[in-house]
C-alpha cells in the first residue's frame, strides 16, 4: 500500500509531481482540479501550507513533510534545532524540531519558524 498525501485545504499535496490535487464529487461525476506548484494558485497554497503544520481534532500533528508524531516524531529543540531534554533547563524556547525535515515549530502557535 502507498503512502497517504497530506491534504491541505482540501488539496492532496504531492510532492514528488510538484501539485496540488482535489477531487470533488457533482451529480455529472467527479471533478478532479490539479493545481502545479509553480503556478500563481499554487505558489499561494504553498505560501499558506508552509506557514505552519496541521494539528487534528486529537491534537495530532502532522508536518508539511508528511512527518507525524507516529512517524519519524518530534523532539524538543533549542533556538538553532538542536535537540534537548524537555526539562526546565534545557529547553527554553517552546520548539520542537520535526524528526524528518528538520523544521522548527513553535509548540504554542504551530507556525513553522525556520
Amino acid at each position: 500500500m502507498g503512502k497517504e498525501l497530506p491534504v491541505f485545504k482540501g488539496y492532496s499535496v504531492d510532492r514528488r509531481l510538484e501539485e496540488f490535487r482535489r477531487v470533488r464529487y457533482h451529480d455529472e461525476g467527479p471533478d478532479i482540479e490539479f493545481v502545479p506548484f509553480d503556478s500563481p494558485q499554487g505558489q499561494q497554497l504553498l505560501s499558506e501550507m508552509e506557514a505552519e503544520i496541521h494539528v487534528d481534532e486529537f491534537d495530532e500533528w502532522t508536518c508539511i513533510c508528511g512527518n507525524t508524531s507516529l512517524d519519524e516524531g518530534f523532539y524538543p529543540c533549542d533556538a538553532e534545532g538542536n535537540m534537548v531534554e524537555p526539562t526546565i533547563e534545557d529547553w527554553t524556547t517552546n520548539l520542537y524540531r520535526c524528526g524528518r525535515c528538520f523544521r522548527k515549530i513553535n509548540q504554542a502557535t504551530h507556525e513553522i519558524v525556520a
